[in-house]
């Protein structure tokens, strides 16, 4: 199965973004000046042919509107206390909400209960009947559940899966509305969603996959470690070892490379009980050359 990572019609960049400019700094200020008022202009036209009759041309229209508004904000995130940033996202989540309504079957919004939150999310119905195979679906670091629609949940749901996207901990909808931050064990996030979807009606609950997005690749995979009423697992990328690949770019400080063994002088290597930064780094040491622990 083939999953497009857009929908028809959902992506087109306005004329005036479309020039070079000074760098990605510069396409990204565009971007945040210029997609909001466009996306503007597209929902008051989609919302306009919905009046009409024109349900489909209306829902298409709202989901570009959605996306120019999401794109904004995405531009914003280096500029967090930008009020912006609040209203980019919030158009965005609307917009979406409008044309979800105009699916067929609809897509839903959903809550999904959370330790003491819950997390927002959409559930897509399948095309087909009886028990169907279900994709629970979620972004990376700092993508909203809304963009997995274009990252397969409304192709999948077309070609007879259920679907169910939601943001999790750090994730938008769950940092805005909850305060959730981000952790790293996902599992926890995940097992409670994988109860939720096995309550629902129309769920074949031997033919339950994740896919994770981005980071949310090695979120996805972490997670199906632990929960193994998983059939599947689809992680977007393969990632292995976040920290190694968050560091790769920086130059970081290390005694390896053959730095330890160029000590000469004996020295004493301590650790200290409560440490909880650097425990374990003492044994790492062990490689410091003998001339320096006579």
């Amino acid at each position: 199965m083939r999953l497009p990572h857009r929908a028809p019609g959902t992506a087109s960049v306005p004329p005036r973004l479309r020039h070079r400019g000074p760098g990605l700094r510069g396409a990204g200020a565009r971007a945040a000046r210029g997609l909001p008022p466009f996306g503007e202009r597209i929902a008051r036209e989609a919302e306009g042919a919905v009046k009409t009759g024109h349900r489909v041309s209306g829902r298409d229209g709202l989901l570009r509107a959605s996306n120019y508004y999401r794109c904004a904000e995405f531009f914003l995130h280096g500029q967090p206390d930008d009020p912006r940033v609040d209203y980019s996202h919030e158009q965005s989540v609307a917009c979406f909400a409008q044309a979800a309504a105009l699916f067929g079957p609809p897509v839903e919004p959903v809550e999904i209960p959370f330790e003491a939150a819950v997390l927002h999310g959409y559930f897509y119905r399948g095309a087909g009947h009886g028990l169907l195979p279900t994709i629970i679906m979620h972004n990376g670091f700092d993508g909203p559940a809304e963009e997995m629609h274009f990252f397969g949940a409304a192709a999948a749901a077309e070609r007879g899966y259920n679907v169910v996207t939601f943001d999790g901990p750090g994730q938008p909808a769950a940092r805005r509305h909850d305060g959730l931050p981000s952790r790293p064990d996902w599992e926890n996030v995940v097992t409670p969603v994988v109860d939720w979807v096995m309550t629902r009606p129309g769920v074949d609950q031997f033919r339950v996959a994740l896919l994770g997005v981005s980071i949310g690749g090695y979120l996805a995979a972490r997670a199906a470690a632990f929960e193994h009423r998983l059939a599947a697992c689809v992680a977007v990328d393969g990632i292995y070892d976040l920290g190694a690949i968050t560091t790769s770019g920086f130059p970081v400080p290390s005694l390896g490379g053959g730095v330890a063994e160029k000590i000469s002088c004996p020295t004493l290597i301590c650790e200290a009980e409560e440490d909880i930064v650097f425990r374990g780094s003492r044994s790492r040491c062990t490689t410091i050359s003998p001339a320096s622990r006579r």
